[in-house]
């Protein structure tokens, strides 16, 4: 039986430590927790199983009230949304974004499943007295043709009638691959559906958890699941039949010891250790912020040989650009700092970014027209939709470089980040506040309204 979950802060220390010596040696093997004798901490942002326990890790800008079941189902929600994105392919090379692919197989069966209920085999059955399409082949094979000249203003046929056609009907019926994709199905429900925050029908406890697990012992190990699959997968046509059959196969080949790894102490999970890049996106999402890198002027050499030296191109990561006459467009840039003041330590990378991108928007744009934030996660009980935090600005001798704009330090309430984020929209409320914490305006009177 699955227990109920727990919950914890990643980059946060524990001091008791609620885990096996096999579970920590297990969850360490997988890089995603770090324990000494006294403490542990987790290093990811998501979702893991692990000896049938559930353990939801929710980003650092969370706070301990807030650690319940609902926020680690809502972080999960957000992972999926991310790691169905393009942005996440870009970036699947990553090590650190940990999704066991049994994820992946659960919902791909349980999209079948909630369609069309128990997946059954189909098998043809030769009928004789249907309305179904004829089979010619096999209409020939079993009937002795008789032969009919015919003739019609005057002009000769001839006709030939077979007594009995044949049609094929197909039929679905249970059988050993049916059986395979519910004892699965039930596995996977059971473990995984918790996680993904899913009331599962096919979710199995007690003895008949008991009965799933020792199945599922059988399936994997019987290698004429093999060949059927791979002949019913043939014979399938491509869509959703299909893809069952290819998942189901995946599991035999790639994933059998996995799939009986939920019976023991193998981790599965479904997390990142690399939650900056969710934090990114959930921002651009929020804000309406694009990738243009076409906006920005790029860096060429002029060189004065035949050789041909490679300088690489400035990649923005986001711009407000404008559709208000009020406003001026703003560069930003999504940090997935902690938020308290006297712990950020901001790159000097991070900041002279920044500082070039603004120099070389105005490619594009009169330097009034052109704004500059960091985005940081704030608390997420704080009262603001957006704080300023401060400015950075370029100095010599105490005194402001007058060319170069400042770079403001704004932090987001999380929960209207993550709430934009799932709806895939932006929150209009949120851009207002970040347009006026930066303060740039095209239109004086916004300006002043805004202050008022």
């Amino acid at each position: 039986m699955i227990s109920a979950p727990e919950i914890f802060i990643e980059a946060k220390r524990y001091e008791s430590i609620p885990f096996s010596d096999d579970e920590i040696n297990q969850l360490a093997r997988a890089r995603i927790l770090d324990c000494s004798a006294d403490d542990f901490v987790f290093r990811i942002v998501g979702a893991i199983t692990i000896s049938r326990r559930v353990i939801y890790v929710l980003p650092k800008f969370e706070s301990s009230e807030n650690c319940n079941v609902e926020a680690g189902q809502r972080y999960v929600k957000v992972l999926d949304r991310y790691f169905r994105s393009s942005s996440a392919r870009s970036n699947f090379s990553s090590p650190n974004n940990l999704r066991s692919s049994l994820f992946s197989t659960f919902q791909e069966l349980n999209s079948y499943y909630t369609q069309y209920g128990i997946y059954k085999e189909l098998f043809d059955v030769d009928a004789t007295a249907s309305r179904q399409k004829v089979n010619w082949a096999k209409t020939i094979k079993k009937n002795k043709s008789i032969v009919s000249d015919l003739s019609a203003y005057g002009h000769g046929f001839t006709s030939v009638i077979y007594s009995t056609p044949v049609s094929v009907i197909s039929s679905e019926v249970d059988g050993d691959i049916a059986h395979m994709f519910e004892v699965v199905l039930s596995l996977l429900a059971t473990h995984l559906a918790p996680v993904l925050s899913i009331n599962h029908p096919m979710a199995s406890t007690g003895g008949a958890l008991v009965k799933v697990h020792a199945e599922i012992e059988r399936v994997v190990s019987r290698a004429n699941y093999y060949s059927r699959l791979l002949t019913q997968r043939g014979e399938a046509a491509s869509g959703p039949r299909k893809r069952v059959l290819t998942a189901l196969f995946d599991i035999l080949r790639n994933d059998g010891s996995m799939l009986k790894g939920l019976l023991g102490s193998r981790p599965l999970i479904f997390g990142t250790a690399d939650f900056e890049y969710v934090w990114e996106e959930a921002c651009l999402t929020a804000l309406g912020a694009e990738r243009n890198s076409k906006l920005l002027a790029q860096p060429r050499m002029q060189t004065t040989t035949n050789i041909d030296v490679f300088v690489s191109s400035q990649r923005v990561d986001g711009i407000i650009v404008s559709d208000n006459p009020d406003y001026a467009s703003i560069i930003v840039d999504a940090k997935y700092y902690v938020s308290r003041a006297d712990q950020i330590r901001f790159s000097s990378v991070d900041i002279m970014k920044q500082f070039g991108y603004a120099l070389s928007a105005r490619s594009s744009f009169e330097r009034d027209e052109i704004g500059n934030a960091l985005l940081l996660p704030g608390e997420v009980n704080q009262v603001e939709i957006c704080r300023s935090l401060g400015e950075v600005r370029l100095e010599m001798d105490g005194a402001a470089l007058q060319d170069v704009d400042d770079v403001h330090v704004l932090l987001l309430n999380p929960t209207n980040v993550v709430d934009a984020y799932l709806k895939g929209s932006r929150d209009l409320n949120l851009l207002t506040a970040v347009r006026d914490a930066v303060g740039k305006y095209k239109n004086p009177a916004a300006g002043d309204l805004a202050a008022a």
